[in-house]
Protein backbone atom coordinates (compact mmCIF):
# COMPACT_ATOMS: atom_id res chain seq x y z
CA UNK A 1 0.00 0.00 0.00
CA UNK A 2 1.69 3.35 -0.97
CA UNK A 3 2.05 5.93 1.62
CA UNK A 4 0.29 8.74 0.04
CA UNK A 5 -2.03 11.22 0.45
CA UNK A 6 -3.04 10.98 -2.93
CA UNK A 7 -2.80 7.29 -3.33
CA UNK A 8 -5.83 5.09 -4.82
CA UNK A 9 -5.38 2.23 -3.52
CA UNK A 10 -7.37 -1.20 -4.52
CA UNK A 11 -6.54 -4.47 -3.06
CA UNK A 12 -7.33 -7.28 -5.84
CA UNK A 13 -9.64 -10.68 -5.06
CA UNK A 14 -7.99 -13.28 -3.82
CA UNK A 15 -5.35 -11.28 -2.60
CA UNK A 16 -4.68 -11.05 1.64
CA UNK A 17 -3.02 -7.76 2.93
CA UNK A 18 -1.40 -7.80 6.50
CA UNK A 19 -0.38 -4.43 7.52
CA UNK A 20 2.70 -3.54 9.03
CA UNK A 21 2.83 0.21 8.68
CA UNK A 22 0.88 3.45 9.49
CA UNK A 23 -0.37 4.23 5.87
CA UNK A 24 -2.15 7.64 4.33
CA UNK A 25 -3.75 7.06 1.09
CA UNK A 26 -6.81 8.97 -0.89
CA UNK A 27 -8.95 6.49 -1.73
CA UNK A 28 -8.76 3.17 -0.36
CA UNK A 29 -10.89 -0.33 -1.67
CA UNK A 30 -11.00 -3.75 -0.77
CA UNK A 31 -12.53 -5.70 -3.83
CA UNK A 32 -14.77 -8.91 -3.17
CA UNK A 33 -12.72 -11.93 -1.74
CA UNK A 34 -9.39 -9.50 -0.81
CA UNK A 35 -8.68 -9.25 2.68
CA UNK A 36 -7.23 -6.47 4.53
CA UNK A 37 -5.68 -7.10 8.19
CA UNK A 38 -5.38 -3.62 9.78
CA UNK A 39 -3.53 -4.91 13.15
CA UNK A 40 -2.42 -2.20 15.80
CA UNK A 41 -1.53 0.80 12.59
CA UNK A 42 -3.61 4.09 11.26
CA UNK A 43 -5.07 4.40 7.65
CA UNK A 44 -5.23 7.96 7.42
CA UNK A 45 -7.81 8.82 4.54
CA UNK A 46 -7.46 12.47 3.07
CA UNK A 47 -9.46 15.26 2.52
CA UNK A 48 -12.30 13.99 -0.13
CA UNK A 49 -11.46 10.37 -0.23
CA UNK A 50 -13.57 7.21 0.28
CA UNK A 51 -13.09 3.78 1.91
CA UNK A 52 -15.37 1.03 -0.13
CA UNK A 53 -15.29 -2.46 1.60
CA UNK A 54 -16.52 -5.36 -0.90
CA UNK A 55 -14.21 -8.12 1.00
CA UNK A 56 -13.05 -8.71 4.30
CA UNK A 57 -11.36 -5.80 6.53
CA UNK A 58 -10.18 -7.04 9.69
CA UNK A 59 -9.79 -4.22 12.07
CA UNK A 60 -7.64 -5.17 14.75
CA UNK A 61 -7.31 -2.81 17.02
CA UNK A 62 -6.64 0.00 14.12
CA UNK A 63 -7.66 3.80 13.54
CA UNK A 64 -9.47 4.56 10.48
CA UNK A 65 -9.11 8.54 10.28
CA UNK A 66 -10.58 10.76 7.87
CA UNK A 67 -8.30 13.78 7.49
CA UNK A 68 -11.27 16.04 6.03
CA UNK A 69 -14.58 15.25 4.38
CA UNK A 70 -14.92 11.73 3.01
CA UNK A 71 -17.09 8.91 2.52
CA UNK A 72 -18.13 5.59 3.56
CA UNK A 73 -19.38 2.51 1.08
CA UNK A 74 -19.48 -1.38 -0.03
CA UNK A 75 -20.86 -3.96 2.63
CA UNK A 76 -21.61 -4.06 6.25
CA UNK A 77 -17.88 -3.35 7.65
CA UNK A 78 -16.57 -3.14 11.31
CA UNK A 79 -13.94 -0.76 12.40
CA UNK A 80 -11.83 -0.55 15.91
CA UNK A 81 -11.39 2.86 16.07
CA UNK A 82 -12.92 5.15 13.39
CA UNK A 83 -12.04 9.02 13.56
CA UNK A 84 -13.69 11.90 11.97
CA UNK A 85 -12.19 15.56 10.75
CA UNK A 86 -14.62 16.66 8.06
CA UNK A 87 -18.32 15.80 6.67
CA UNK A 88 -18.15 12.28 6.82
CA UNK A 89 -21.08 10.10 4.62
CA UNK A 90 -21.79 6.83 4.99
CA UNK A 91 -23.63 4.60 2.87
CA UNK A 92 -23.76 2.03 4.90
CA UNK A 93 -24.23 1.91 9.26
CA UNK A 94 -20.88 0.47 10.26
CA UNK A 95 -20.50 -1.04 13.29
CA UNK A 96 -17.16 0.48 15.66
CA UNK A 97 -16.13 -1.45 18.69
CA UNK A 98 -13.97 0.68 19.52
CA UNK A 99 -13.53 4.62 19.80
CA UNK A 100 -15.47 7.35 17.50
CA UNK A 101 -13.90 10.61 17.45
CA UNK A 102 -15.30 13.56 16.22
CA UNK A 103 -12.88 16.08 15.92
CA UNK A 104 -13.17 19.97 15.23
CA UNK A 105 -15.14 20.36 11.59
CA UNK A 106 -15.80 16.64 12.26
CA UNK A 107 -19.53 15.71 11.51
CA UNK A 108 -21.33 12.14 10.23
CA UNK A 109 -23.84 13.29 8.02
CA UNK A 110 -25.69 10.25 6.90
CA UNK A 111 -26.82 6.98 8.11
CA UNK A 112 -25.75 6.24 11.96
CA UNK A 113 -23.19 4.54 13.48
CA UNK A 114 -23.67 1.01 15.18
CA UNK A 115 -21.92 0.95 18.00
CA UNK A 116 -20.59 -2.14 19.82
CA UNK A 117 -21.19 -3.44 23.45
CA UNK A 118 -18.23 -1.68 25.43
CA UNK A 119 -17.82 0.99 22.30
CA UNK A 120 -17.35 4.90 22.47
CA UNK A 121 -17.38 8.19 21.54
CA UNK A 122 -15.61 11.36 22.19
CA UNK A 123 -16.52 14.74 20.99
CA UNK A 124 -13.22 16.58 20.49
CA UNK A 125 -14.18 19.47 18.99
CA UNK A 126 -12.83 22.86 20.49
CA UNK A 127 -16.21 24.65 19.33
CA UNK A 128 -20.07 24.29 20.21
CA UNK A 129 -22.07 21.30 18.29
CA UNK A 130 -25.41 20.03 18.22
CA UNK A 131 -25.32 16.28 18.15
CA UNK A 132 -27.17 14.33 15.40
CA UNK A 133 -28.75 10.46 15.64
CA UNK A 134 -25.94 9.82 13.11
CA UNK A 135 -22.68 9.93 15.08
CA UNK A 136 -24.74 9.45 18.68
CA UNK A 137 -27.95 7.43 17.84
CA UNK A 138 -30.75 6.78 19.99
CA UNK A 139 -30.78 2.97 19.42
CA UNK A 140 -27.83 1.05 19.29
CA UNK A 141 -25.73 4.26 20.80
CA UNK A 142 -22.16 4.32 22.17
CA UNK A 143 -21.61 3.29 25.71
CA UNK A 144 -19.74 5.57 26.89
CA UNK A 145 -19.48 9.22 25.78
CA UNK A 146 -16.63 11.75 26.45
CA UNK A 147 -17.05 15.55 25.87
CA UNK A 148 -13.79 17.58 25.80
CA UNK A 149 -11.78 19.94 24.84
CA UNK A 150 -14.40 22.61 24.78
CA UNK A 151 -16.86 20.64 23.19
CA UNK A 152 -20.11 22.31 24.41
CA UNK A 153 -22.94 20.35 23.50
CA UNK A 154 -26.25 20.82 22.33
CA UNK A 155 -28.62 17.70 22.73
CA UNK A 156 -30.96 16.80 19.47
CA UNK A 157 -33.03 14.73 21.49
CA UNK A 158 -33.27 12.81 24.89
CA UNK A 159 -29.36 10.32 25.36
CA UNK A 160 -29.09 7.52 27.14
CA UNK A 161 -25.37 6.32 28.41
CA UNK A 162 -25.19 3.22 30.08
CA UNK A 163 -21.46 2.95 30.60
CA UNK A 164 -19.47 6.34 31.66
CA UNK A 165 -20.10 10.05 31.10
CA UNK A 166 -16.99 12.16 31.05
CA UNK A 167 -17.48 15.42 31.20
CA UNK A 168 -14.81 18.49 30.53
CA UNK A 169 -17.44 20.71 28.42
CA UNK A 170 -21.22 21.86 28.56
CA UNK A 171 -24.03 19.78 27.89
CA UNK A 172 -27.35 22.01 26.77
CA UNK A 173 -29.89 19.00 26.79
CA UNK A 174 -32.40 22.27 25.64
CA UNK A 175 -36.15 20.54 25.82
CA UNK A 176 -34.28 17.14 26.26
CA UNK A 177 -32.68 15.62 28.68
CA UNK A 178 -29.68 13.12 29.30
CA UNK A 179 -29.52 9.90 31.07
CA UNK A 180 -26.99 7.88 32.93
CA UNK A 181 -27.47 4.00 33.36
CA UNK A 182 -31.14 2.37 33.39
CA UNK A 183 -31.56 0.41 36.73
CA UNK A 184 -29.94 -0.31 39.47
CA UNK A 185 -27.36 -3.02 38.27
CA UNK A 186 -26.50 -0.91 35.40
CA UNK A 187 -26.44 2.64 37.20
CA UNK A 188 -23.94 4.25 34.75
CA UNK A 189 -20.78 6.43 36.08
CA UNK A 190 -20.28 10.13 35.55
CA UNK A 191 -16.51 11.19 35.35
CA UNK A 192 -16.78 14.65 36.37
CA UNK A 193 -13.76 17.23 35.70
CA UNK A 194 -15.49 20.50 34.23
CA UNK A 195 -18.27 22.07 32.81
CA UNK A 196 -21.95 21.50 33.54
CA UNK A 197 -25.19 20.48 31.95
CA UNK A 198 -28.24 23.27 30.93
CA UNK A 199 -31.14 21.38 31.40
CA UNK A 200 -32.57 17.65 32.67
CA UNK A 201 -30.04 14.75 34.23
CA UNK A 202 -31.43 11.43 34.96
CA UNK A 203 -29.44 9.07 37.06
CA UNK A 204 -30.20 5.46 38.28
CA UNK A 205 -29.52 4.76 41.63
CA UNK A 206 -27.72 1.34 43.52
CA UNK A 207 -29.46 0.30 45.60
CA UNK A 208 -27.24 0.51 48.45
CA UNK A 209 -26.49 3.88 50.49
CA UNK A 210 -23.23 5.72 51.62
CA UNK A 211 -22.44 6.95 47.83
CA UNK A 212 -22.23 10.39 46.74
CA UNK A 213 -23.77 11.25 43.40
CA UNK A 214 -23.25 14.78 41.60
CA UNK A 215 -25.34 16.44 39.38
CA UNK A 216 -23.11 19.15 38.07
CA UNK A 217 -26.29 21.37 36.39
CA UNK A 218 -26.31 24.79 36.25
CA UNK A 219 -27.20 27.75 33.54
CA UNK A 220 -25.38 29.48 30.90
CA UNK A 221 -23.24 31.28 33.19
CA UNK A 222 -22.93 29.03 36.67
CA UNK A 223 -22.66 25.61 37.54
CA UNK A 224 -24.85 25.13 40.08
CA UNK A 225 -24.25 21.34 41.16
CA UNK A 226 -26.19 18.64 43.36
CA UNK A 227 -24.88 16.20 45.38
CA UNK A 228 -26.90 13.21 47.01
CA UNK A 229 -25.90 10.39 49.32
CA UNK A 230 -28.71 7.96 50.76
CA UNK A 231 -27.92 6.95 53.95
CA UNK A 232 -31.05 4.53 53.35
CA UNK A 233 -30.79 2.28 50.17
CA UNK A 234 -33.39 3.65 47.72
CA UNK A 235 -34.99 0.74 46.51
CA UNK A 236 -34.77 -1.32 42.87
CA UNK A 237 -34.38 0.74 39.68
CA UNK A 238 -34.95 4.03 40.96
CA UNK A 239 -33.68 7.38 39.70
CA UNK A 240 -33.40 11.21 40.14
CA UNK A 241 -34.11 13.78 37.64
CA UNK A 242 -32.48 16.91 38.08
CA UNK A 243 -32.21 20.39 36.77
CA UNK A 244 -31.42 24.11 37.61
CA UNK A 245 -34.40 25.98 36.51
CA UNK A 246 -34.01 30.01 36.13
CA UNK A 247 -36.34 32.75 37.74
CA UNK A 248 -38.76 32.19 40.35
CA UNK A 249 -40.86 28.70 40.99
CA UNK A 250 -44.56 29.38 39.96
CA UNK A 251 -46.77 26.70 40.74
CA UNK A 252 -49.00 25.66 37.30
CA UNK A 253 -51.60 27.88 36.59
CA UNK A 254 -50.48 30.50 38.68
CA UNK A 255 -48.82 33.73 37.86
CA UNK A 256 -47.05 34.52 40.99
CA UNK A 257 -44.15 33.09 42.54
CA UNK A 258 -44.26 30.67 45.36
CA UNK A 259 -44.10 31.80 48.69
CA UNK A 260 -46.64 30.39 50.84
CA UNK A 261 -45.02 28.73 53.86
CA UNK A 262 -42.44 31.64 54.74
CA UNK A 263 -41.68 33.41 56.65
CA UNK A 264 -40.79 30.74 59.18
CA UNK A 265 -37.94 29.67 61.33
CA UNK A 266 -36.30 26.21 61.32
CA UNK A 267 -35.25 23.69 64.20
CA UNK A 268 -31.81 25.68 64.81
CA UNK A 269 -33.65 28.97 65.10
CA UNK A 270 -32.50 30.33 61.87
CA UNK A 271 -35.18 33.04 60.54
CA UNK A 272 -36.40 32.37 56.72
CA UNK A 273 -38.12 34.77 55.06
CA UNK A 274 -36.62 34.82 51.56
CA UNK A 275 -35.05 33.18 48.54
CA UNK A 276 -33.30 34.25 45.57
CA UNK A 277 -35.01 34.24 42.54
CA UNK A 278 -32.44 33.98 40.41
CA UNK A 279 -33.26 29.93 40.14
CA UNK A 280 -34.43 26.78 41.94
CA UNK A 281 -33.23 23.25 41.72
CA UNK A 282 -36.23 20.84 40.82
CA UNK A 283 -35.43 16.94 41.82
CA UNK A 284 -38.08 14.71 41.12
CA UNK A 285 -38.16 11.14 41.76
CA UNK A 286 -39.06 8.01 40.14
CA UNK A 287 -42.68 8.07 41.84
CA UNK A 288 -43.62 10.68 44.49
CA UNK A 289 -44.73 8.76 48.06
CA UNK A 290 -42.58 5.86 47.41
CA UNK A 291 -39.11 4.30 47.33
CA UNK A 292 -36.57 6.99 46.84
CA UNK A 293 -38.81 9.76 48.02
CA UNK A 294 -39.32 8.59 51.46
CA UNK A 295 -35.77 7.41 51.53
CA UNK A 296 -33.55 9.51 53.61
CA UNK A 297 -30.64 11.43 52.14
CA UNK A 298 -28.08 13.96 52.51
CA UNK A 299 -27.51 16.82 49.72
CA UNK A 300 -25.43 19.82 49.15
CA UNK A 301 -26.68 22.32 47.16
CA UNK A 302 -23.98 24.69 45.10
CA UNK A 303 -24.95 28.48 44.99
CA UNK A 304 -22.41 29.95 43.12
CA UNK A 305 -22.49 33.64 42.05
CA UNK A 306 -25.95 33.93 43.34
CA UNK A 307 -26.84 37.59 44.60
CA UNK A 308 -27.89 39.39 46.87
CA UNK A 309 -26.39 37.47 49.79
CA UNK A 310 -24.99 39.04 52.64
CA UNK A 311 -24.47 36.54 55.00
CA UNK A 312 -24.08 32.91 53.82
CA UNK A 313 -23.90 31.25 57.32
CA UNK A 314 -27.28 32.49 57.81
CA UNK A 315 -29.07 30.83 54.64
CA UNK A 316 -31.22 27.34 55.04
CA UNK A 317 -31.76 24.52 52.75
CA UNK A 318 -36.04 24.55 52.15
CA UNK A 319 -38.08 22.35 49.87
CA UNK A 320 -41.50 22.85 48.68
CA UNK A 321 -42.23 19.18 48.87
CA UNK A 322 -44.05 17.39 45.88
CA UNK A 323 -45.52 16.84 43.83
CA UNK A 324 -47.53 19.75 44.93
CA UNK A 325 -44.80 22.17 45.66
CA UNK A 326 -47.53 24.46 47.69
CA UNK A 327 -45.36 25.02 50.47
CA UNK A 328 -41.36 25.53 51.74
CA UNK A 329 -40.66 23.68 54.12
CA UNK A 330 -37.04 23.43 55.60
CA UNK A 331 -34.53 20.55 55.80
CA UNK A 332 -32.51 19.47 58.71
CA UNK A 333 -29.39 21.77 58.40
CA UNK A 334 -26.12 20.89 58.51
CA UNK A 335 -23.66 23.41 57.13
CA UNK A 336 -23.16 26.13 54.77
CA UNK A 337 -19.48 26.03 53.50
CA UNK A 338 -17.63 28.98 51.83
CA UNK A 339 -18.29 32.77 50.82
CA UNK A 340 -21.39 35.21 50.11
CA UNK A 341 -20.38 34.72 46.38
CA UNK A 342 -19.87 31.20 46.39
CA UNK A 343 -21.34 28.32 49.04
CA UNK A 344 -22.36 25.38 49.32
CA UNK A 345 -25.43 24.49 51.69
CA UNK A 346 -25.87 20.98 53.13
CA UNK A 347 -28.73 19.35 55.02
CA UNK A 348 -30.62 16.49 55.61
CA UNK A 349 -34.28 14.94 55.03
CA UNK A 350 -36.52 13.28 52.74
CA UNK A 351 -38.95 14.03 49.71
CA UNK A 352 -37.95 15.79 46.98
CA UNK A 353 -39.81 18.56 44.48
CA UNK A 354 -38.71 21.92 44.50
CA UNK A 355 -35.50 23.25 46.22
CA UNK A 356 -33.66 26.76 47.11
CA UNK A 357 -31.42 28.31 49.55
CA UNK A 358 -33.04 30.44 51.87
CA UNK A 359 -32.27 32.93 54.26
CA UNK A 360 -32.88 36.15 56.32
CA UNK A 361 -31.67 38.63 54.45
CA UNK A 362 -33.47 42.31 55.04
CA UNK A 363 -31.59 44.13 52.13
CA UNK A 364 -33.56 41.49 49.47
CA UNK A 365 -36.73 40.65 51.63
CA UNK A 366 -39.49 38.60 50.54
CA UNK A 367 -41.45 41.59 49.32
CA UNK A 368 -44.92 42.96 49.64
CA UNK A 369 -46.82 41.13 46.69
CA UNK A 370 -49.57 43.88 45.49
CA UNK A 371 -51.96 42.38 43.25
CA UNK A 372 -54.21 45.41 42.56
CA UNK A 373 -54.70 49.35 43.84
CA UNK A 374 -58.17 50.30 42.78
CA UNK A 375 -60.56 52.89 43.21
CA UNK A 376 -64.11 54.08 42.69
CA UNK A 377 -67.03 56.43 43.92
CA UNK A 378 -69.85 55.94 46.26
CA UNK A 379 -72.22 58.97 46.74
CA UNK A 380 -69.51 61.22 45.77
CA UNK A 381 -67.03 59.76 47.71
CA UNK A 382 -64.03 57.79 46.70
CA UNK A 383 -63.07 54.73 47.76
CA UNK A 384 -59.82 53.18 47.31
CA UNK A 385 -58.85 49.41 47.63
CA UNK A 386 -56.04 47.43 47.63
CA UNK A 387 -55.19 43.28 48.31
CA UNK A 388 -51.65 41.62 48.63
CA UNK A 389 -51.35 38.38 48.31
CA UNK A 390 -48.00 37.94 50.75
CA UNK A 391 -46.18 40.27 52.87
CA UNK A 392 -42.81 40.33 55.06
CA UNK A 393 -41.55 43.20 57.25
CA UNK A 394 -44.44 45.15 55.93
CA UNK A 395 -45.14 47.93 59.01
CA UNK A 396 -47.81 50.27 57.53
CA UNK A 397 -49.46 51.21 54.01
CA UNK A 398 -50.02 55.53 53.60
CA UNK A 399 -52.45 55.97 50.96
CA UNK A 400 -51.49 59.83 49.42
CA UNK A 401 -53.11 61.91 47.16
CA UNK A 402 -52.45 64.90 44.84
CA UNK A 403 -54.77 67.05 42.50
CA UNK A 404 -51.83 67.48 39.65
CA UNK A 405 -50.21 64.60 40.12
CA UNK A 406 -47.03 66.07 41.27
CA UNK A 407 -48.16 67.43 44.97
CA UNK A 408 -49.00 64.70 47.52
CA UNK A 409 -50.12 64.61 51.00
CA UNK A 410 -50.90 61.95 53.03
CA UNK A 411 -54.99 61.24 53.46
CA UNK A 412 -54.72 58.03 55.28
CA UNK A 413 -52.28 55.36 57.41
CA UNK A 414 -53.26 51.65 57.85
CA UNK A 415 -51.47 48.88 59.84
CA UNK A 416 -49.61 46.36 57.71
CA UNK A 417 -50.46 42.12 58.01
CA UNK A 418 -46.38 42.40 58.97
CA UNK A 419 -45.91 38.84 58.02
CA UNK A 420 -48.38 36.92 55.59
CA UNK A 421 -48.71 34.20 52.96
CA UNK A 422 -52.14 34.90 52.60
CA UNK A 423 -54.88 37.17 50.61
CA UNK A 424 -55.04 40.48 52.29
CA UNK A 425 -57.48 43.24 51.62
CA UNK A 426 -57.84 47.16 52.59
CA UNK A 427 -59.54 50.06 51.48
CA UNK A 428 -60.21 53.41 52.73
CA UNK A 429 -63.22 55.85 52.00
CA UNK A 430 -62.66 59.54 51.76
CA UNK A 431 -65.17 61.48 53.43
CA UNK A 432 -64.77 64.54 51.87
CA UNK A 433 -66.09 64.64 47.55
CA UNK A 434 -63.64 65.08 45.10
CA UNK A 435 -64.60 65.20 41.28
CA UNK A 436 -61.49 63.85 40.40
CA UNK A 437 -57.80 63.06 41.81
CA UNK A 438 -54.88 61.28 41.80
CA UNK A 439 -54.35 58.28 44.38
CA UNK A 440 -50.90 56.31 45.00
CA UNK A 441 -50.05 53.99 47.76
CA UNK A 442 -46.96 53.69 50.01
CA UNK A 443 -46.02 50.58 51.48
CA UNK A 444 -43.26 50.88 54.72
CA UNK A 445 -41.40 48.10 56.32
CA UNK A 446 -40.45 47.69 59.66
CA UNK A 447 -37.04 48.23 59.41
CA UNK A 448 -38.00 51.82 57.54
CA UNK A 449 -37.52 50.90 53.88
CA UNK A 450 -40.44 52.06 51.20
CA UNK A 451 -42.40 51.20 48.26
CA UNK A 452 -44.22 53.78 46.25
CA UNK A 453 -46.07 52.16 43.82
CA UNK A 454 -47.47 54.69 40.65
CA UNK A 455 -50.59 56.50 40.57
CA UNK A 456 -54.02 55.72 39.76
CA UNK A 457 -56.27 58.33 38.77
CA UNK A 458 -60.19 58.41 39.53
CA UNK A 459 -63.01 60.91 38.46
CA UNK A 460 -66.24 60.49 40.32
CA UNK A 461 -67.82 62.25 37.99
CA UNK A 462 -66.75 61.06 34.66
CA UNK A 463 -68.66 57.22 33.63
CA UNK A 464 -66.27 57.23 29.91
CA UNK A 465 -64.12 53.66 30.06
CA UNK A 466 -60.23 54.24 30.21
CA UNK A 467 -57.64 51.68 29.56
CA UNK A 468 -53.64 53.44 29.90
CA UNK A 469 -50.09 51.87 30.48
CA UNK A 470 -47.33 53.97 31.79
CA UNK A 471 -44.63 54.37 31.61
CA UNK A 472 -44.83 53.65 27.72
CA UNK A 473 -42.33 53.32 26.51
CA UNK A 474 -40.84 51.35 29.68
CA UNK A 475 -37.16 49.63 30.02
CA UNK A 476 -38.47 46.98 31.96
CA UNK A 477 -42.10 46.38 34.03
CA UNK A 478 -44.83 48.49 33.27
CA UNK A 479 -48.90 49.28 34.77
CA UNK A 480 -52.12 48.69 33.11
CA UNK A 481 -54.69 51.32 34.68
CA UNK A 482 -58.21 50.00 33.87
CA UNK A 483 -61.79 51.48 34.63
CA UNK A 484 -64.60 50.10 32.56
CA UNK A 485 -67.63 49.35 34.10
CA UNK A 486 -69.35 46.41 31.66
CA UNK A 487 -65.56 45.02 32.40
CA UNK A 488 -66.03 44.49 36.21
CA UNK A 489 -65.97 41.50 37.99
CA UNK A 490 -63.31 38.62 36.42
CA UNK A 491 -61.60 39.32 33.19
CA UNK A 492 -58.73 37.94 31.65
CA UNK A 493 -55.77 40.40 30.26
CA UNK A 494 -54.25 39.42 27.27
CA UNK A 495 -51.05 40.71 25.67
CA UNK A 496 -49.71 39.75 22.21
CA UNK A 497 -46.59 40.62 19.85
CA UNK A 498 -46.82 42.23 16.58
CA UNK A 499 -47.66 39.73 15.07
CA UNK A 500 -50.58 38.59 16.70
CA UNK A 501 -49.03 35.58 19.03
CA UNK A 502 -49.69 35.56 22.73
CA UNK A 503 -47.46 36.21 25.37
CA UNK A 504 -48.99 36.75 28.63
CA UNK A 505 -52.17 35.32 29.92
CA UNK A 506 -53.81 37.07 33.51
CA UNK A 507 -57.03 36.07 35.22
CA UNK A 508 -57.88 39.58 36.60
CA UNK A 509 -60.49 40.68 38.90
CA UNK A 510 -61.84 44.24 38.33
CA UNK A 511 -63.68 47.00 41.01
CA UNK A 512 -65.77 49.47 39.72
CA UNK A 513 -63.53 52.75 39.50
CA UNK A 514 -59.71 52.69 38.09
CA UNK A 515 -58.35 49.81 38.77
CA UNK A 516 -54.07 48.76 38.74
CA UNK A 517 -52.53 45.95 37.71
CA UNK A 518 -48.24 45.81 37.53
CA UNK A 519 -46.68 43.81 34.58
CA UNK A 520 -43.12 42.73 36.22
CA UNK A 521 -40.17 43.31 34.23
CA UNK A 522 -39.52 38.65 34.30
CA UNK A 523 -42.42 38.57 32.15
CA UNK A 524 -42.14 39.95 29.15
CA UNK A 525 -39.39 40.58 27.02
CA UNK A 526 -38.29 43.58 24.76
CA UNK A 527 -40.55 44.36 21.66
CA UNK A 528 -43.71 45.96 20.96
CA UNK A 529 -47.35 44.80 21.81
CA UNK A 530 -51.01 44.75 22.14
CA UNK A 531 -53.18 44.91 25.07
CA UNK A 532 -56.74 43.72 25.69
CA UNK A 533 -59.16 42.99 28.67
CA UNK A 534 -62.43 40.78 27.69
CA UNK A 535 -64.89 39.20 29.47
CA UNK A 536 -68.29 37.78 28.51
CA UNK A 537 -69.31 40.69 28.69
CA UNK A 538 -67.00 42.66 26.62
CA UNK A 539 -63.67 43.60 25.40
CA UNK A 540 -61.37 46.85 26.24
CA UNK A 541 -60.24 48.80 23.20
CA UNK A 542 -57.07 47.76 22.22
CA UNK A 543 -53.66 49.49 23.69
CA UNK A 544 -50.33 49.19 22.30
CA UNK A 545 -47.13 49.55 24.47
CA UNK A 546 -43.26 49.41 23.61
CA UNK A 547 -40.69 47.64 26.05
CA UNK A 548 -36.66 48.62 24.81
Amino acid sequence: IPNSNTSVVSIPSGVTVNLDFSASVLDLTIASGSTLNMGGNTISISDGGSFTNDGTFNPGTGIISFSGNGSIGGSATTFNNLTVNGDLSMSISPTVNGIVTINAGGSVTTNPVVYGSSASLVYNLNSSFTTTNNEWPTSNSPRNVTVQNNSNLTLNGSKTILGTLTMNADINTGANSITLGISSSVPGTLTYNSGKIIGELRRYFENSSGTNYIFPVGNASYKRGVTINFTQPPGENQYLTVAYRSGEPVLAGQTEALYSGLPFTTADGQLIQNYSNEGYWEINPTAYGQNIDIKNYQITLEMNNIGGVNDYSKTRLIRAKGPSHTTWQALTHISSIGSNSNYSITASGNGFSWFAGGGDDNNNPLPVELLSFSGNCESGQTQVIWKTASENNSDYFEVLKSQNGENWRVINTQAAAGFSTTLQMYSYIELEKSDEAYYRLNQVDINGDNKLYDPIFIDCEGNASQLITYPNPSKDGFNIAISDSKLVGESTLIIRDAMGKIVLTKSISIADGMNLFPIAANEIENGVYFITIENEKGQSKVIKQTIN
